[in-house]
């Protein structure tokens, strides 16, 4: 869709999202430190991951994605008694509504639910049978040793450790 006009030459949302992409992700990920970087971007590759396992899938059996989903989760239902049960655990929380009154949203949010179980359950399946292999490594600190040390100087794991004598627990702990 067009969302702007400048001198009569179209703006569409296209090219309103692929200006902004470069500033999105310098939000997203400016001034942050190594180790937040590594999980927004190691979470983002899991993300792709799953994107192409589920799309190579869908491929495979000749569907689109709505379609693959409808087929592997679109028949999953919640029994009444599942329903009742959620009811009866959560009462206080609805405001004194009837059973019948709040039966139908219960439902729909249990399938909801339930469906999101399902599907997740699904592509974590079809990311283990896929030949996935993650070569993107955490950021590393150099550590020197300085002081009191345990342990041979080429040890694969060094551990730090930080106290304050100052400190109640750091107290306690000597």
């Amino acid at each position: 869709p067009v969302v702007a006009t400048l001198d009569g030459a179209e703006i569409r949302e296209s090219e309103l999202e692929d200006w902004i992409r470069d500033d999105l992700y310098a939000e997203a990920t400016e001034d942050k430190d190594p180790g937040a970087l590594f999980e927004f971007r190691s979470q983002a590759l899991d993300r792709m991951i799953d994107e192409r396992v589920v799309a190579a899938e869908a491929e495979s059996r000749g569907l689109d994605l709505a379609a693959l989903q409808r087929e592997v989760v679109g028949d999953v239902e919640v029994s009444d008694r599942e329903v009742e049960t959620f009811y009866e655990q959560n009462r206080e929380r609805m405001g004194g509504a009837s059973f019948a009154a709040v039966a139908p949203r219960i439902r729909a949010f249990l399938t909801q639910q339930t469906r999101g179980q399902e599907w997740r359950r699904f592509v974590s399946e079809l990311r283990e049978s896929a030949s996935v292999e993650i070569a993107f490594e955490p950021p590393r600190a150099d550590v020197t040793a300085q002081g009191p040390a345990l342990g041979p100087a080429d040890a694969p794991v060094t551990i730090v450790e930080f106290s304050d004598f100052n400190c109640p627990f750091c107290q306690r702990v000597t």
